[in-house]
């Protein structure tokens, strides 16, 4: 049997690096084509088989040819504009890992994965999703009597908060709850704010050198605590649940999916 055939979105960002190297560890995968968002003044990337994105539309725009076509699957940890028209013009199988998405693009997914599989998740870590898993499982048990609140830190390179994995957390609560989302989740809390309410979720974000990525669900009880933390180590524990989340979607039928499909949860 062949290699699967990858298009990887944002390969030279930290995430996108991380996917390379963990692809050459692994068989029946490889990298098709690298798409990277060239900064101005910036040379073109040395390696051949990397390409710049707005290079490969203005290709298609002139000779109406779609290479991008002849891969079987799109890995993007690119930036939110970059991952529709991507999607749109291959129209292969994908596992998007990007956050910061406005929720008119993620409709937008949502509407695209009518044609194509989608895996479309803000954490690949195992952990992350049983962690998810069993968050949603203690809200529900405990109820809105427990307090809730969600503490995220990344390095400080991260441009959006809080984490899109702090919001899937949020969710999880809300949905073993049954509550709404937008009604109970407070961002932040400052100055003279009153007494917290019930049912209300609290999310905080830190931005620290050399934290890769850690969040902890804090359930507080009149005479208990329950905390819930994940701890990443490196990028690997991400890309290689993307990895396989790639092997998995390429057999898989039009739908949105997300990593606790992938692993059966």
């Amino acid at each position: 049997m062949s290699d699967i055939r990858v298009i990887l979105n944002g390969v030279t960002g930290r995430m996108g690096t991380a996917v390379l190297s963990e692809m050459k560890l692994i068989n029946g995968i490889a990298l098709y084509a690298g798409l990277y968002k060239k900064e101005e003044g910036q040379l073109p990337h040395e390696e051949k088989i990397f390409v710049e994105y707005d290079t490969v539309f203005q290709y298609l725009k002139e000779t109406g040819v779609r290479p991008l076509q002849l891969a079987d699957v799109i890995i993007d940890f690119s930036v939110p504009q970059a991952v529709i028209p991507l999607l749109r013009e291959a129209q292969l199988p994908a596992v998007v890992g990007v956050t910061g998405f406005s929720e008119k693009q993620l409709r937008e997914i949502g509407e695209i994965s009518k044609e194509i599989p989608i895996v479309q998740d803000y954490n690949f870590s195992t952990g992350v999703c049983i962690m998810t898993a069993v968050t949603e499982m203690i809200a529900q048990k405990l109820g809105v009597g427990y307090d809730v609140d969600i503490l995220e830190a990344h390095h400080g390179m991260k441009v959006d908060a809080p984490s899109g994995t702090a919001i899937k957390l949020a969710k999880a609560v809300t949905k073993g709850r049954g509550q709404d989302y937008d009604e109970v989740v407070r961002m932040e809390r400052v100055g003279k704010i009153g007494p917290r309410t019930q049912g209300e979720i609290g999310i905080q974000a830190l931005r620290l050198a050399g934290v890769v990525g850690e969040h902890t669900v804090y359930f507080g009880g009149p005479n208990e605590r329950l905390e819930l933390t994940h701890k990443a180590g490196s990028r690997a524990v991400f890309a290689q649940g993307a990895v396989a989340a790639a092997k998995w979607v390429v057999n898989q039928r039009p739908g949105l999916y997300t990593m606790r499909d992938v692993l059966g949860l």
